[in-house]
Order: C-alpha cells, then sequence, then structure tokens
C-alpha cells in the first residue's frame, strides 16, 4: 500500500516534551484560569496550509487526555538512557503522580460533563471523551472543521485556557489533524497478483540464481527469475514473491532460537477477528508452526474504527504484523492490543495499559506520521511518558520510522511535510526505538545476494533489450512510486546523549536507529481477508517499515529471553553493538535493482516492457553508508552473533 504519510499540524512546543512542572507551560491568565501553551493552537509554517471551515458540530464526540504534573522527570530520563530498569511499583513510587493529582483533573472532567474512561498514575493522564460543545465552553475555545493538505478534522481556533483548580497543565487530542498511519507498502502493479498462493502453495524449486531467463513471473528468490535482457544493475532481480517464514529465520538466524517463548506485544487499532485463523491457513500451506490459540491474546476496545482510519489497510497490517512476529519467533505468545482509533488519545492509551499491564517484553508500532515539526508539547508529553515507563520497567518499544523517505515524492498539494525529514512520532521519540528499513536479495542457497536500504529510485524501461531506453520517472508529474525509509533529523527532540558523535553529524534526535526487510520489492507474504474482494482470503508480498518494526521486537524479544536481560529502551544497546559481528552493516547503495512489469489497463504484461526500481538509490539525501546513516541507522540484527551480544 504506497500510501501518502499523515503529518502532523505545526505547532509551538518550545517546552519540555514530559512536562515536568505547570509554570512551564501554563500562563496565568490572572482570574484562577491558564492558558495552556502549546496544547492547541495551530500555527502552520511558511509551506503549510490549514483551512478552515467553520465551527464543529457541538454533538461530535473528541478524545482527549488531561496532563498533570510528574515528579522527578530529569531523574527518570537519565535513568533509561543509561539503561537502568526498575520494577513497576518502584517506577510509581518515584516517578508516578500523587493520586491527589489526578482525582483533582478527574474531578474537574466530570464536573465539565466529560467522561473519564481511563486514569493513569503512572503516566499522570486522565483519559476522557466530550463532545465538541463541552469542549468549546470549558476550555474556553471554538473547535473548527479544517483541513491540511488532504487531511480533514478538528482543530482549536486557540490555546485552551483552564481552571487551576483542575490541577491540569496540558490537554492532548485537541487537533485531530495528526491521525496515524499503518506503515507498510506494496510494490509496483502488485494488487495483481494478489490473490492465489504467489508461491504456488509454496512448494516450489526455483530455478539457477543469477541469469537472465526471459520470465515475466516474480522470482521466488534473488535471481530465480529476471525478464529483461539488458540490465541497469549488475545485481538485478525480477520483484520477489515474498518471503516466507522459513526465509525470515534465514535471514535473521532466528532458528536458532525458535524454542525461546517471549510474551510480545502489538499496538494497532482495528481487529480481525479472522486473523488466527488465517495465520494458521497460511502456516500450513508454507509448512510451518501454527500459532496456537492460547498463544494469541487479543485486547479489544471494542469499538468500530472510522473510516477515517483506514480499517482496509489496518486490515493488512495486523496481518503483517502477526504473521511476521510468529514467523521471528514461533513460540512467541502474541498480545495484540486494537486501540480502536488512529488518533493519538486512543492509542497512547491503550499504550499506557499495556505498559501498566507489564505482560510483554516488547511493543511494536507499526504505524507513524510523516514528520514532528508540528507536534505540541502536550501531544508529545502524551507519547513520551508511557513510553519512558516502558523504557525504566524493562519493556522495549520499538516504531516504524516510515515509508516515503524525506517525503519529497509526495504530490505539491502536501506541502505540509513535502522536502521535510521522514522524522515523525512515536518514532522520533527519545524513549523507544526507531526502526529503518532494508531490501534483502536472498538467494535460493540462503545467501544474501543483496542487503541494502529501503530507498527506492523508478525507472521506466521501455525496450528490455536496450539500456538506452532506460528513463528516470521517479519525480515525473503524477507517478507516485514506491519511495523508502523515513530518516533524518527532527524538528523538535533534543539528541539524546547515546546518539552523540554516533549520527553524522546531525545535533538533534536522528532517526532511524536500526533496520530490518522492508522494501516491497523484496517483501514478505500475507495472508488477509481482503475486504475488497467479497472478504476472500489472499495472500499479498507486502512491505514498508510496518514489516521491519515488528521483526526488530520479535528478534530483541527472543534475545533478552534467551539472555534473561533486562533491557527497556533497546536503542542505545544497539548503538554499543555496532561495529561488531552482533550488527551487521548496511552499505550497498545504488548497486542493485528488481525488476517489474507493465500492465496494459486490462492488467495483460506488456510485452518488452517495464519498470527498474532501483534499491538503496538516491533520490533524495536518504541512502546507506558505512557504520550509521539515515535509512538504516546502526545496521540490522546478524543471526547468532546478535542474540549472544543483546543484553
Amino acid at each position: 500500500m504506497n500510501r501518502r504519510r499523515i503529518a502532523t499540524v505545526t505547532l509551538v512546543a518550545t517546552t519540555a516534551a514530559m512536562l515536568p512542572a505547570a509554570a512551564s507551560i501554563a500562563a496565568d491568565t490572572g482570574s484562577g484560569s491558564s492558558v495552556l501553551v502549546g496544547s492547541g493552537r495551530v500555527i502552520t509554517g511558511s509551506q503549510s496550509t490549514l483551512l478552515r471551515h467553520g465551527d464543529a458540530a457541538g454533538a461530535t464526540t473528541m478524545s482527549l487526555s488531561l496532563l498533570v504534573a510528574l515528579p522527578n522527570q530529569a531523574q527518570a530520563q537519565a535513568l533509561a538512557a543509561k539503561g537502568v530498569v526498575l520494577s513497576p511499583a518502584e517506577y510509581t513510587r518515584r516517578f508516578g503522580a500523587s493520586q491527589a493529582a489526578v482525582d483533582k483533573a478527574s474531578a474537574w472532567a466530570r464536573a465539565n460533563g466529560y467522561r473519564v474512561t481511563y486514569v493513569s498514575r503512572d503516566s499522570g493522564q486522565v483519559f476522557v471523551t466530550s463532545s465538541v460543545a463541552k469542549v468549546n465552553k470549558s476550555l474556553s475555545l471554538r473547535m473548527q472543521r479544517a483541513t491540511l493538505g488532504a487531511v480533514s478534522g478538528l482543530a482549536p481556533n486557540t490555546d485552551p485556557t483552564i481552571a487551576n483548580s483542575s490541577g491540569v497543565i496540558a490537554v492532548a487530542g485537541l487537533s485531530t489533524l495528526d491521525k496515524k498511519e499503518p506503515l507498510n507498502a506494496r510494490g509496483l502493479n502488485t494488487a495483481r497478483a494478489a490473490v492465489g498462493a504467489p508461491r504456488a502453495s509454496f512448494k516450489v524449486t526455483p530455478k539457477a540464481n543469477g541469469a537472465t531467463d526471459g520470465s515475466t513471473q516474480c522470482a521466488y528468490y534473488w535471481g530465480d527469475h529476471l525478464y529483461p535482457r539488458a540490465k541497469k544493475y549488475s545485481a538485478m532481480s525480477n520483484a520477489l514473491c515474498g518471503y516466507i517464514p522459513q526465509d525470515l529465520q534465514k535471514i535473521y538466524g532466528s532458528a536458532g532460537v525458535a524454542a525461546q517463548k517471549p510474551t510480545l506485544g502489538i499496538l494497532l487499532w482495528g481487529n480481525d477477528k479472522t486473523m488466527l485463523a488465517q495465520t494458521n491457513a497460511y502456516m500450513k500451506d508454507a509448512g510451518f508452526p501454527q500459532l496456537a490459540a492460547a498463544n494469541y491474546k487479543v485486547f479489544s476496545s471494542g469499538k468500530k474504527v472510522p473510516n477515517e482510519c483506514d480499517p482496509k489497510g489496518v486490515n493488512v497490517e495486523q496481518a503483517l504484523d502477526v504473521q511476521s512476529t510468529h514467523a521471528i519467533a514461533p513460540n512467541a505468545t502474541i498480545h495484540y492490543y486494537d486501540a480502536g482509533s488512529c488518533l493519538d488519545a486512543p492509542l497512547t492509551a491503550t499504550l499506557q495499559k499495556m505498559v501498566t499491564a507489564h505482560q510483554v517484553s516488547t511493543i511494536s508500532m507499526s504505524f507513524g506520521a510523516g514528520s514532528d515539526r508540528g507536534e505540541t508539547a502536550a501531544s508529545k508529553a502524551a507519547w513520551d511518558r508511557p513510553l519512558l515507563q516502558a523504557s525504566l520497567t524493562g519493556i522495549s518499544t520499538f516504531a516504524s520510522s516510515g515509508d516515503q523517505g524525506n517525503n519529497s515524492t509526495l504530490p505539491i498539494s502536501d506541502t505540509k511535510v513535502q522536502g521535510y525529514a521522514g522524522v515523525g512520532l512515536p518514532a522520533s521519540s527519545n524513549y523507544t526505538t526507531a526502526v529503518g528499513g532494508t531490501a534483502i536479495g536472498l538467494t535460493a542457497k540462503g545467501v544474501q545476494a543483496v542487503a541494502a536500504g529501503w530507498e527506492n529510485r523508478v525507472f521506466r524501461q521501455t525496450n528490455t533489450n536496450t539500456t538506452t531506453s532506460i528513463k528516470d520517472v521517479t519525480f515525473t508529474a503524477n507517478f507516485l512510486p514506491i519511495s523508502g525509509a523515513g530518516g533524518g533529523q527532527s524538528a523538535t527532540y533534543a539528541q539524546p546523549s547515546w546518539q552523540k558523535g554516533k549520527v553524522g553529524g546531525y545535533t538533534r534526535r536522528a532517526v532511524p536507529d536500526v533496520s530490518a526487510l522492508a522494501d516491497p520489492g523484496t517483501g514478505y507474504t500475507v495472508r488477509f481477508t481482503d475486504m475488497t474482494n467479497g472478504n476472500q482470503p489472499v495472500y499479498a508480498s507486502i512491505g514498508g517499515t510496518s514489516l521491519a518494526s515488528p521483526i526488530v521486537a520479535a528478534l530483541v524479544g527472543q534475545a533478552k529471553k534467551k539472555n534473561n536481560a533486562k533491557v527497556g529502551l533497546a536503542a542505545p544497546v544497539f548503538y554499543k553493538l555496532a561495529g561488531t559481528s552482533a550488527i551487521k552493516d548496511i552499505n550497498f547503495p545504488n548497486k542493485s535493482g528488481v525488476f517489474y512489469n507493465a500492465h496494459n489497463d486490462a492488467g495483460q504484461v506488456v510485452p518488452n516492457q517495464g519498470y527498474v526500481v532501483g534499491l538503496d538509490a538516491k533520490p533524495e539525501n536518504l541512502v546507506s553508508a558505512p557504520r550509521w546513516d539515515n535509512v538504516t541507522g546502526v545496521g540490522t540484527p546478524n543471526g547468532a552473533a546478535f542474540f549472544a551480544a543483546f543484553k
């Protein structure tokens, strides 16, 4: 699914993300109330166009988070950076909000007609729902219908004003222009190959690698088929049909630790109730161990996902997350949490529930936004607080870095993020590990002929017998190809101590930290319910950093279980292991490519024509390089050496 990523609106965020004290963001009005600067006022950048379309309907329901002050936050942040792990009870005692503080905020909410849905002392948040009319009255603002680029939602006309007696120092969720999207991607023309088992029920014998054989079929392994006689790159293959679970184990060497039984978490929204059956039908076809019913636990919000949150894409995303996690760690227990919405308040509330329950060792978040340049102090804190708690209580969290590179291939109408670094929440938080993308060309013999960064440049080859017909179309008008893993420098987060001097001259938080398989040209096969085709089960090859995040989370979960390692924030460990045999450095720019067939409007292959997609090519400023780079981070986990060293 090649989709434009959703970016957040640009707001003033001059204060610390953790909001340590009310004074840091509240401007006292002198009348027993304060303006919560950084909680709502929309300020667009020079390239952004925010359009307002009148007041929102008073009956419209909103989900918000009311934040109160937390103690000792500088100390908590310093401990997380050092890799300290505390018990959940110790965390609450030292860093949780007081019961009186959350009670006061809850009382204010109920007095103003809000419904309190969840209260967390740990993160100092009171999650509520209310109507626009009540939000307008209680916070002295007007919620308005608004659009920012192609995104529609609500935005306040000003910062909220709240009674000091509430104890609330920030309100998150007032803008709904920051919807998150799943970060999965499909290659060119894959919709025409989505139905049916793409590997003939996975029982195939690939041909010898490396030769042009004139076949238009997708390749079962790298170089198994190659159509064009004239090759642009010395290392080329037809686009892959999609790896299967056994292939992921070969790529990451996880078969050797398959007996480990970690408990792994996945955060998303929406729930396909057939997922377990779909997964096990796939595993049967592929000859891979089943996902036991007792090992798949769903924690559902019970809410119907709104259309604006793209339930069709989430359906594919759930399959990708669950089935790749099971492939890496077939004996793991998977806890799948459905937040019910792609908006920040439901997502952060569900994340907080996962952290407080403390039943998983890792959490994968395969969603994000195009840029964090518009995040408010309130929205950053709403994410940072549970992520920091996870880090300090031994839960490692992972977030996809993005699927649109540095956003320069987006339509010109998307000027709100176009050309800005593809670095968005939650990946840009200092309390999670950002996962970038690779392209892996695995031969039938299990050799990685290609290990490159996921950044694509697209060429049209109008005559496959000659290279003179190959024309660059990446930036051609109206042609929006798959792009690549997000990366670069955060617009708002300071650089964490564990990145200083290691991230190529960047001075703020740099993304990603580590990487795994993501290029859809070398994607992973998933099975899911096709909601666009009569709810039929289908197989398709999917990529995106949505694939990379659960892979790394599962690898880390296995390593932690194997080594009995008490690790929360995983990113500093990856930087310590960089340059050792535990991490494979990715440095293969502009040396390989995959070929896709051209199709006519009837879906038929056009003879002697197609597209060449350059892997790790440089249409933007993102490309792999020695050591850390802005596509693959420090590299990718390297089999047995990684499992031995990660602790």
